[in-house]
């Protein structure tokens, strides 16, 4: 068992911000919020897969829709563990974030919390969310785990488990769509949460984060250390064009276009957007990246870029990660994928674009 201080949660939170491919909250708005919670209610226990595993009772990852409402949903998280008993007869054991990005990290540090259990060292996606099936537990498993979808004030719904991951996501969608505040949870037994989780990618986050953090303190600024921690590929240098980015049904959508800067001058990269980046191409419609693989936006000083700040003539680097393993397998790309979004192009690995 680890104990956050406020630097590890600095880092973790640029890490994961790193690895949400723009998807997630500005990390001055999350950090904000997890301090807070940290000041009232002490610093987060981090346990590793193996721990939580060991333990008899349920994992429980958890997801809000608007995580600048998080003060409104206290009554909600205090009745989880009664709803999780009622419907398992089981305790939780820990919680753990539905996907890398920094709402999500904050929304479970601040469950984690307020039900004075630790956080564990996984998540549901390994990458940040784009639809909320994208999580390896329905990659892996036929039958969907039971989900839970509360209100503000913890009025329950049970969704019983289903055969469709679309017919979840749709029904996560419209709830999150329709009411102003929407807590998702999903929980599976703590003795398969090596099986339905991707383990380590807490512990991941935050070492790229600390990386990240020594690479703006250095005068010689150099990425070479940082792609080799991420296994990443530089695929672009520029400055912002254009941007055209709305939101519509809860999801930030829309195209962000980059002028080619040093190697790259007279070269244009388009980047498709739904909440995070769904693929990156040349204006001559080659391909540089896309989901699952990770394409992520750092600015002049190496921050990580989400979609909800404003864009237009930043100077940026736009680096590429391989995805997890499990995304790549046929049962991942079958619900992770171009396609998926419309796209009438096949998954190409960004290893292979980037040689």
């Amino acid at each position: 068992m680890l104990v956050l201080d406020e630097e590890d949660i600095d880092d973790l939170l640029l890490g994961a911000a790193l690895l949400s491919s723009g998807a997630g909250c500005s990390l001055e708005k999350v950090s904000k919020i997890v301090k807070d919670d940290i000041s009232r209610l002490g610093s987060p226990e981090l346990i590793t897969c193996k721990e939580a595993s060991k333990s008899r009772g349920v994992t429980f990852s958890v997801y809000l829709n608007k995580v600048e409402m998080i003060s409104k949903v206290e009554r909600c998280i205090e009745k989880i563990p009664q709803h999780v008993k009622t419907i398992c007869e089981e305790d939780i054991v820990g919680i753990s974030t539905h996907a890398l990005d920094t709402c999500n990290v904050a929304f479970s540090i601040h469950v984690s919390l307020m039900l004075n259990l630790p956080l564990i060292d996984c998540d549901c996606a390994g990458r940040g969310l784009i639809d909320y099936i994208h999580s390896i537990y329905f990659a892996k498993n036929k039958t969907l785990n039971p989900t839970l979808i509360l209100g503000p004030d913890g009025e329950c719904t049970y969704l019983h488990p289903m055969t469709s991951p679309l017919q979840l996501s749709k029904l996560c969608r419209r709830y999150s769509c329709t009411s102003p505040i929407v807590v998702v949870g999903s929980f599976s037994r703590s003795r398969n949460l090596c099986r339905n989780y991707i383990c380590g990618t807490i512990s991941k986050a935050i070492k790229i984060g600390r990386e990240l953090r020594k690479l703006r303190r250095r005068v010689n600024n150099d990425l070479r250390s940082m792609l080799r921690l991420i296994k990443g590929f530089m695929l672009f240098k520029g400055i912002v064009e254009e941007c055209y980015l709305e939101k519509i049904d809860g999801s930030i959508i829309g195209l962000v276009k980059i002028n080619g800067l040093d190697s790259w001058s007279g070269l244009r990269m388009l980047i498709y957007v739904r909440d995070g980046t769904i693929i990156a191409f040349r204006d001559n419609g080659r391909p540089l990246g896309m989901v699952p693989d990770i394409v992520t936006l750092l600015s002049d000083d190496y921050l990580p870029i989400m979609y909800d700040n404003s864009l237009t003539r930043c100077k940026v680097y736009v680096i590429g990660i391989r995805a997890p393993d499990e995304w790549r397998t046929r049962a991942g790309l079958s619900i992770l994928n171009p396609r998926y979004f419309g796209i009438d192009i096949d998954y190409i690995p960004i290893e292979l674009l980037a040689s």
